[in-house]
């Protein structure tokens, strides 16, 4: 596989009773026209040049009074002359904006010169009135362009002053609106319409499909958030699926032999530890520093989750080559680099929604979430930052469509890693469960996270693509047999993961040697992966 295919790969977080109401009753809003203007811009939103075509669209704050307030969306296509199908790509987050696919877009209109992708940047986010503080994200604030607990009201108030009276409209519902009155001012010359949507995209996916069941030619949803998906247990939910993941570890012939066959005890017992002393040669790596890193890599990569015991059992045993090893490790984060996602990304939109409509009742307190989290072996510590905005966020009132399941005829492809930690499986399969109809297919693919890298034998983009540009080539075709050629997990000696992170020939044992492997693919990934990494971890 190549580096930019592997950059671009990881470029990629109760149900309604009988008496629910018909979702596609009386949802869809009536018809609006659109300007859409296109001009020439950059594919790559850091890059030069030209290459695809971007247009700024003004829609109403409010769906339900499409005559009052206005904002502007941002819409990005990248095609080839002659292409027959649009494909529309709903990001995650929720706060994260079309550009994170950018590069994935570009590589796919090569070798599928058909599809057409357009690229939205979700209201609030990215170049689409993105909810921001100037103040509190500048690269010399506290967090840089992070929000500091301490920088959250000064934030928020720098929001309302901005956009004022339209801040409760900032909805999945009309950004789900967005999206349909966007393709039908879109869609002429095109034969098909196809919607993508990852981890929270799923949700706006599936909140689309209340408004605009039938417009689409077939809808794919990968990371699958149920649409009573809450913030309120996720750290609890995340953990159990790190602990499946170590339990596989304690199934390895190496890993047991290494952490004697209980990694997830050995790592909790090993944060006691450091909190006592223990290695102080690797004073930085701490119980929470190595949570949220741990979790970055159970989130976003396939190979690079085995260096969670081997990171846990070189602290353990800290010994002069572990220490080497270790310290070689901290020598990649001297520095983090920020790309033009990291800065069109909206924290504050994140949590608005977050607040607003994925968090569910009774709240615990700041004390209780850190206690969750206090308990677990990997944690993005979600619970202790939404417990101290709770009381006090200014959330909007969730719509009739919050929390009920959609339906829609049309062909549908589900897609779940069966090791997601952030939309975990159990919350999938629910969905799928509403959706079994023809052409409707759910597809678990073994030891999956929450990323597009599913790398399996005789497919070099992974599984997960190649299923996504099969079902949009036909969606009325069975899925194919991809996910039982899947690799199996890995946490042998590993020479290029631990040549890049260690400097070693082996990811157990050993420490830093100059000849050691370093491999392009891997360094890819890394540069890749760095924007999800703990900002803690880089110095500043």
């Amino acid at each position: 596989m190549s580096r930019r295919a592997c950059t671009v790969l990881l470029a990629l977080c109760a149900c309604g009773s009988s008496s629910d109401p018909d979702p596609r009753e009386d949802a869809a809003p009536p018809a609006a026209e659109l300007d859409v203007t296109w001009s020439p811009c950059p594919v790559l939103t850091d890059g030069t040049g030209l290459g695809a075509e971007c247009a700024e669209v003004t829609v109403p704050a409010d769906w339900s009074q499409p005559d009052r307030e206005t904002l502007t969306l941002f819409l990005k296509r990248v095609e080839k002359p002659g292409a027959s199908k649009q494909v529309w790509m709903l990001n995650g987050g929720p706060g994260a904006s079309g550009a994170d696919f950018d590069p994935l877009a570009e590589m796919l209109v090569e070798d599928h010169p058909d599809l057409a992708f357009y690229l939205l940047d979700h209201r609030g986010t990215g170049r689409s009135t993105r909810l921001g503080c100037p103040d509190q994200e500048a690269d010399d604030s506290p967090d840089g362009r992070g929000i500091s607990a301490g920088e959250r009201a000064a934030c928020v108030a720098a929001v309302e002053a901005e956009v004022g009276d339209r801040l409760p409209f900032f909805t999945t519902s009309n950004a789900a609106q967005d999206v349909g009155h966007l393709i039908d001012a879109t869609r002429d010359g095109y034969d098909e319409v196809h919607v993508w949507g990852g981890s929270y995209g799923t949700l706006w996916g599936q909140r689309y499909l209340h408004f605009f069941p039938d417009q689409a030619t077939a809808i794919t949803l990968t990371g699958i958030a149920p649409p009573d998906a809450s913030f309120t247990h996720y750290d609890a939910d995340y953990d159990q699926v790190a602990r499946a993941y170590l339990a596989a570890c304690d199934a390895d012939p190496t890993c047991a032999g290494k952490l004697g066959g209980e990694a997830a005890a050995r790592i909790s017992a090993l944060y006691d530890d450091l909190a006592a002393g223990h290695c102080p040669a690797a004073a930085g790596l701490s119980a929470d520093t190595l949570r949220p890193l741990f979790a970055t890599w159970l989130l976003w990569a396939w190979y690079e989750r085995a260096l969670i015991p081997a990171i846990a059992y070189r602290l353990e045993r800290c010994e002069p080559d572990d220490i080497a090893a270790l310290a070689h490790f901290a020598g990649l984060f001297a520095h983090r680099e920020e790309s033009a996602a990291d800065r069109l990304h909206s924290a504050i939109l994140g949590l608005h929604i977050g607040i607003s409509e994925l968090s569910t009742p009774p709240y615990p307190t700041a004390g209780e979430a850190q206690a969750v989290v206090d308990a677990t072996v990997v944690s993005l510590g979600v619970g202790p930052r939404y417990a101290e905005l709770w009381p006090t966020w200014p959330a909007y009132a969730p719509d009739r469509f919050d929390d009920q399941f959609a339906a829609t005829d049309i062909p549908v492809l589900l897609l779940e890693g069966e090791l997601d930690p952030a939309t975990v499986l159990a919350g999938a399969q629910r969905v799928a469960d509403r959706f079994d109809g023809p052409d409707q297919h759910f597809v678990v693919l073994p030891r999956a996270g929450h990323s597009f890298s599913t790398p399996a034998t005789g497919e070099p983009l992974g599984c997960q693509l190649r299923m996504w540009m099969d079902f949009v080539a036909d969606p009325h075709a069975a899925p194919g047999d991809c996910p039982e050629r899947m690799l199996p997990l890995d946490f042998g000696r590993q020479p290029a993961l631990a040549g890049f992170y260690f400097g070693t020939r082996d990811l157990w044992e050993g420490g830093p040697e100059t000849r050691a492997r370093t491999d392009a693919a891997v360094e890819a990934r890394f540069r890749e992966l760095r924007r999800h990494m703990p900002r803690t971890l880089f110095a500043r």
